[in-house]
């Protein structure tokens, strides 16, 4: 099935040893707009600027899924048409 997907990719770092870590999620384009699902785009947390340490600048908060869809470190949000599986 091809669809919509909504596309969430963290801060990446080069390592010494050449490899990057960091991490690209992605979920229906659907069920990120379906204000039932609550997905929220997080810059502060209890009246403050979200501390680093919990996913500052932007972090995704995605309730009802796996923690690895509440990306921290958000350096790039966008959709794109490709193929979705699971």
């Amino acid at each position: 099935m091809f669809a919509f997907k909504f596309n969430l990719r963290c801060y990446t770092k080069e390592t010494n040893e050449g490899t990057t870590l960091g991490y690209t999620s992605g979920l229906p384009l659907r069920y990120v707009m379906d204000p039932a699902n609550q997905v929220l785009l997080s810059y502060e947390m209890n009246g403050e600027a979200l501390p680093r340490e919990h996913g500052a600048p932007l972090r995704a908060l995605v309730p009802g899924q796996i923690g690895a869809r509440s990306v921290k470190w958000l350096v790039k949000v966008g959709r794109c048409s490709c193929r979705l599986n699971g």
